[in-house]
């Protein structure tokens, strides 16, 4: 079975930087959206929250608020996720991709199941973006070159 790379469906500039450990600040102006990653973080929409409680062994996360001191603004809809699985482009073929899992490449990628993906697009088909494998990584081992 298929692994996905979950990206957001539409690109920000947002950029932020962590005061706390629960606490971030905008340091370079975007929107804000359902999934945000970069190597210091990967926020998701709490709206997502009761597929994340299915996934206990795999998953910790906790909320997390933006704070933009320029357009006076605060977030408060984010969690802060921190996954404990993590994939290399060799072992999707080897791995168990059956059932709702996730992974994580390289601190800032996620990668999940059909059926954790199916899950993610009942609550919202339109917000996050879906590509099979590591197709968008150039210079992986997937066959795709």
């Amino acid at each position: 079975m298929d692994i996905w790379n979950l990206t957001t469906a539409r690109p920000t500039t947002l950029l932020l930087w962590r005061l706390t450990d629960n606490q971030f600040k905008v340091v370079q102006h975007g929107q804000p959206l359902t999934l945000l990653t970069n190597p210091d973080y990967v926020l998701l929409d709490k709206k997502y929250k009761t597929i994340l409680d299915k996934l206990t062994e795999q998953v910790t996360y906790r909320p997390v608020t933006i704070i933009d001191e320029v357009r006076q603004l605060t977030f408060d809809n984010l969690l802060e996720l921190k996954i404990l699985n993590e994939i290399q482009p060799g072992l999707i073929d080897k791995g168990e991709n059956e059932g709702i899992k996730i992974w994580k490449y390289s601190d800032e990628y996620v990668f999940v199941t059909k059926d954790l993906k199916d899950e993610f697009q009942e609550v919202n088909a339109d917000e996050l973006e879906f590509k099979i494998g590591f197709s968008n990584f150039a210079g992986t081992e997937t066959g795709s070159r």
